[in-house]
């Protein structure tokens, strides 16, 4: 995953000489976020019993994720931006 526009946003808004705890902050947060993504994946695939041996309930995994997709989508409208 490409996260230099991020990273460069994240930059632009920081304090003026933080900008390298900015990006080590940033960086160790999109790790995090990957590792605990692939790890929750993991344990909705078991939970569902999804496998490479049974793929017939792959909609399942699916319909959970744009079920949270839609819920998330619907919840952003109450987030005020300045």
């Amino acid at each position: 995953m490409n996260n230099l526009p991020l990273l460069t946003i994240w930059c632009s808004i920081c304090p003026e000489n933080l900008e390298a705890t900015s990006i080590t902050l940033f960086t160790g947060l999109m790790n995090l976020a990957d590792s605990l993504s692939s790890y929750f994946g993991s344990l909705i695939s078991i939970i569902l019993n999804v496998s490479k041996e049974n793929l017939n309930e792959i909609w399942r995994p699916l319909l959970v994720q744009n079920f949270y997709l839609l819920v998330m989508s619907i919840f952003i409208i109450f987030v005020e931006f300045p």
